[in-house]
C-alpha cells in the first residue's frame, strides 16, 4: 500500500488534532472551577465565581463547634491545591463571590487541613457580621495555608480582613495582601495563637488595608510567632488606634521584621507604625529600611520609635536600641523548615 505525501499529512493532522482534544479534555477535567472539590490538586484556568455552600447540609464541614460558617468551600481533614494559569499579561485568575447579596468567605479550614494556592487572586470575600477571615479562615493547630505568588484583595471581616488564622499556620511567598478591611482588628491578616505566620519574598506586599482598632496591615497576638522577612513591604495601611502597619501583642507573642523589609507610610491614631505591647517580644536587624509615619525621616530601623510594653511605664515610647526588642533575631524553630 503506497501512501502519498498528502495522505500522510492528513493522518498526521488528524493525530495531532486528537491529541490536542485529549489534552484539552484532561485540562478541563482538572479545572477546579468545574468541580469546586475540597480536596485534590487542580488548575484554575479562568476567573471563577463561587457560591455559598448550604450550611444546613446534614454532614456540615462548615460548622465549627455548633456554629456554622458561611463559606464557598470547607475543608475538614483535607488537602486542596489550586494552581492558577496566568495569561500572557501575567494576570492571575481570580475567585469571586457569585452572589454579592449575601456574605460568605471562600475557604474555611478545620481539623487537619491544608490549602495551597499558586497564581490565584481571592477577591471580594465577606465573612459577615461577627465572623473573622474575609477570604480564608483557619481553625485548629493542624490547619495551614501556603500561598505562592497570589493575592488577597478587597475582602472584609470583623478580624483578619483577608485571612484569619486561629492556632494554625500561614506561609506566604511573594503574596500581595491589599485593600482588605477589618471592622475590628487585623486589616490584612490576623494571627491568634498561631504556630507561625511567615511572610517572605521581594514581591510580598501588605498595603492599603484598614482596621478600626489595631493592626492596620498585620496583627499577631496570643502567643503567635510572626515573621516578615526578605524584602517584604508593609506600607500605607491605616488603623483607628494602634499599630498602623503591624500590631504585636501579648506574652509569648513574637514578631520579627528582618532582611531588607520595608515598613513605611502607615498611619495610626497612636502614631505608631509598629506596635509591640503587653510583653510581646519583637526583633529586627540593621537591614530593615523604614520610614516612621509621623516623624517623616528615612533611616535604619534603629532610628524608629515604637510603643513600649505594658511593663515599660504606661506605654511610653522607647528607641529600638533600648530594652524593647529583647528577643534574638531568629527565634522561630519552625523557620528553618520553611526556607
Amino acid at each position: 500500500m503506497q501512501m502519498t505525501c498528502a495522505s500522510i499529512l492528513i493522518m498526521l493532522t488528524t493525530f495531532i488534532a486528537g491529541m490536542n482534544a485529549q489534552t484539552n479534555t484532561d485540562v478541563a477535567s482538572l479545572n477546579w472551577c468545574q468541580s469546586k472539590f475540597s480536596s485534590g490538586t487542580y488548575s484554575l484556568i479562568d476567573d471563577c465565581g463561587v457560591e455559598k455552600v448550604d450550611s444546613a447540609a446534614g454532614s456540615n464541614k462548615c460548622s465549627i463547634g455548633s456554629r456554622p460558617h458561611n463559606s464557598a468551600v470547607c475543608l475538614k481533614d483535607e488537602e486542596l491545591e489550586i494552581n492558577g494559569l496566568a495569561d500572557f499579561n501575567g494576570t492571575m485568575p481570580k475567585l469571586y463571590r457569585k452572589n454579592k447579596a449575601i456574605p460568605y468567605r471562600f475557604f474555611t479550614l478545620s481539623g487537619s487541613s491544608t490549602l495551597r494556592l499558586r497564581f490565584v487572586n481571592l477577591e471580594g470575600g465577606d465573612a459577615g457580621v461577627n465572623y473573622d477571615g474575609g477570604a480564608v479562615y483557619l481553625f485548629g493547630k493542624n490547619t495551614m495555608i501556603h500561598a505562592i505568588t497570589s493575592s488577597f484583595t478587597f475582602n472584609k471581616a470583623d478580624n483578619g480582613g483577608g485571612v484569619y488564622v486561629l492556632a494554625g499556620a500561614l506561609k506566604f511567598d511573594n503574596v500581595q495582601v491589599k485593600n482588605n478591611v477589618a471592622y475590628l482588628r487585623g486589616g490584612g491578616i490576623s494571627c491568634e495563637s498561631s504556630q507561625y505566620c511567615n511572610i517572605t519574598g521581594g514581591n510580598s506586599i501588605i498595603s492599603d488595608n484598614t482596621a478600626t482598632y489595631a493592626g492596620g496591615g498585620f496583627r499577631c497576638i496570643a502567643g503567635s510567632i510572626c515573621n516578615v522577612k526578605d524584602s517584604v513591604v508593609v506600607e500605607k495601611n491605616s488603623v483607628g488606634y494602634k499599630g498602623g502597619g503591624i500590631d504585636c501583642q501579648g506574652s509569648n507573642t513574637k514578631c520579627s521584621v528582618t532582611t531588607r523589609s520595608i515598613v513605611q507610610l502607615n498611619t495610626a491614631l497612636s502614631k505608631d507604625t509598629v506596635s509591640c505591647r503587653d510583653n510581646a517580644q519583637c526583633a529586627t536587624d540593621g537591614n530593615v529600611f523604614s520610614k516612621y509615619c509621623i516623624a517623616g525621616f528615612y533611616g535604619l530601623s534603629q532610628k524608629l520609635v515604637f510603643e513600649g510594653s505594658s511593663s515599660g511605664g504606661g506605654g511610653r515610647r522607647r528607641r529600638l536600641q533600648n530594652d524593647l526588642w529583647t528577643s534574638p533575631i531568629v527565634f522561630d524553630p519552625t523557620w528553618s523548615k520553611l526556607l
